[in-house]
């Protein structure tokens, strides 16, 4: 899938934006120089997915290092913006398993998610 340069600049955004619990769509569509109601259906048509569940999981798969570097869920939580049941919650979501197994574990959940269309779309945006 080829992405336009709007969208990638919107992800960008997002990336660099990644612990602002303020941001918004409409932030985000005005980085990309769109109206919300015309890049979210732009955004959902070439990522197929919204706006804002794209960017949670982009804090998921980065929340993921922090785990795994020894900080507390609560402090990663804190970092992205939830509170610690809000961010379990997410985590399940996304993973299937909570937080603090990724913790106690010391295991990637990412590798283990890789086959999915959002999760192939993700990786090439974070690496």
């Amino acid at each position: 899938m080829k992405l336009t340069d709007d969208i990638r600049v919107s992800i960008k955004f997002m990336y660099i934006h990644i612990e602002d619990e303020n941001l918004n769509l409409a932030d985000i569509a005005k980085s990309a120089g769109h109206s919300v109601e015309y890049f979210s259906r732009k955004f959902k048509n070439q990522i197929g997915m919204s706006v804002m569940y794209c960017f949670k999981i982009m804090k998921m798969f980065i929340a993921v290092d922090d785990l795994l570097n020894g900080h507390t869920v609560l402090d990663v939580a804190y970092k992205y913006g939830y509170s610690k049941d809000g961010f379990t919650k997410a985590f399940k979501n996304v993973f299937g398993v909570a937080p603090i197994y990724v913790k106690k574990n010391k295991c990637d959940i990412r590798k283990q998610t890789e086959g999915k269309r959002w999760e192939r779309i993700l990786f090439w945006i974070l690496l």
